[in-house]
């Protein structure tokens, strides 16, 4: 009898010796961390759907007020044709060509004001705006068409053409030509640059002595979301914008010369010269105005859940280390062995941070959606070592060290700029303790 138990002894013992074997836990921890990269992914997504659907009901309520604005103009366009001759069915045909000649402003002057609105859609926030804006300036002198290739101008075919990214977000506008009031028309210019706006008939522009500049004076009430470029279309442009909005990110090309960020609003201004901007003083035909070559602004949300949430998801590999390792000291200092599934069961309660996170955030503060989140979690880890070591004191640390890895991670993501730095120092002083709490686990053991 003694003889067979004694190898069963001694199996009992190696087996023993393995469970509390600091490197076949550091496997399981691994093996966990992988496993967890799965519903860490899961999240990971579910924060990007609900990113996207709040994009996709800002865009909805946006096709009915108002999308992202951009200014384009005004400009002078005059209708230009020529002969010419093409082949076709090997025979010679003279057929006529149409462009458009546009002429640029000498000097544009942009002055506007917006008045931000917050309109809700469910859960969803969207912001938009009121502008009431002022364009004015003068045209060159010398409006003659192109010279060469035989373009000649039509009769009692000049237009101003003003671009406007959305039509359907004009309120009101008013346009004076030296001084008087003209009608404007509502216009899809297909196949020209800008592809939208407004278009006042100029039939009296050829018959002015070409020599005299012309001035104009546009007054213009636009609802627009979140967005309001300009393109500097002015030899001379200055633009000068005003807020109530404390949040403005200043996007586009260019940033202002000026400006004033406070609690009540902002103000800004830019001035542009022909040097700085991608546009001729006159063309023919079409160039393209695109979003880098204008001034404007962006009125952002002061914090952006999504945003902060997908940047605590980054993180959350760091914490997973932080638990599990706390929870391996826990378990070499307790003497008490503890489950593989049960490592994994720790992991699992620290992704419920993550979505409880992201469905707080969308109905009160990110601050104190943070803030509960932790607590729940925490408590969640202290009831789980309380019950795996049975001690308040180890279901106290596992609380207390959630509590702290997660609060490092919200200082983080507050640092923006300097999170990498912060990160990485942390991650320092981390192993440091690490070092310290595990380098005589195994004279402890012995």
């Amino acid at each position: 009898m003694e003889q067979e138990g004694k190898p069963a002894s001694v199996v009992a013992a190696v087996r023993e010796k393995v469970r509390r074997s600091v490197t076949a836990k550091l496997v399981v921890i691994g093996v966990v961390l992988l496993l967890c990269r799965i519903p860490a992914a899961m999240v990971s997504a579910l924060r990007s759907e609900r990113s996207g659907r709040a994009a996709s009901v800002e865009a909805e309520v946006a096709s009915k007020w108002g999308g992202a604005q951009r200014i384009t103009g005004p400009l002078i366009s005059l209708s230009v044709s020529r002969q010419k001759e093409v082949e076709r069915s090997k025979q010679t045909r003279t057929v006529t060509e149409y462009s458009t000649f546009n002429i640029a402003p000498e000097k544009l002057h942009v002055k506007g004001t917006l008045t931000p609105e917050i309109r809700y859609r469910g859960i969803y926030e969207v912001i938009l705006y009121r502008s009431e804006l002022t364009l004015s300036g003068v045209f060159p002198a010398n409006r003659k068409g192109p010279t060469g290739r035989g373009w000649q101008m039509t009769p009692n075919c000049a237009e101003l053409v003003l671009g406007i990214s959305d039509i359907k977000g004009i309120c009101d506008i008013e346009v004076r030509i030296d001084g008087k009031v003209c009608k404007a028309d509502p216009g899809f210019l297909k196949g020209r640059s800008p592809a939208s706006g407004i278009v006042v008939p100029l039939p009296q522009l050829a018959a002015k002595d070409p020599g005299r500049p012309v001035t104009f004076d546009i007054k213009l009430k636009l609802n627009g979301c979140r967005s309001l470029l300009v393109y500097p279309v002015g030899r001379t442009t200055g633009i000068e914008l005003v807020s109530s909005w404390p949040g403005p990110s200043f996007s586009g090309g260019f940033l202002p010369e000026k400006r004033t960020i406070t609690p009540e609003g902002f103000t800004a201004s830019w001035i542009v010269n022909e040097f700085n901007r991608d546009c001729p003083a006159s063309w023919l035909g079409n160039i393209p105005f695109t979003a880098d070559q204008c001034a404007g602004v962006d009125l952002l949300r002061a914090v952006n859940p999504y945003a902060l949430t997908g940047r605590a998801i980054s993180y959350d590999v760091l914490i997973f280390v932080i638990v599990m390792v706390s929870l391996l000291i826990a378990e070499k200092l307790s003497g008490r062995w503890v489950h593989p599934l049960q490592y994994l069961v720790a992991a699992l309660s620290l992704l419920l941070f993550y979505s409880v996170l992201l469905a707080l955030s969308e109905h009160i503060s990110f601050n104190v959606s943070y803030a509960v989140s932790t607590a729940a979690v925490a408590a969640l880890g202290g009831f789980y070592a309380r019950l795996i070591f049975g001690s308040m004191k180890a279901a106290a640390g596992m609380a207390a060290v959630t509590v702290l890895s997660y609060g490092v991670i919200f200082v983080i993501l507050r640092l923006e700029d300097y999170a990498l730095l912060a990160g990485s120092g942390v991650l320092v002083v981390l192993m440091a303790v690490l070092m310290a709490l595990t380098g005589r686990l195994n004279q402890r053991n012995g």
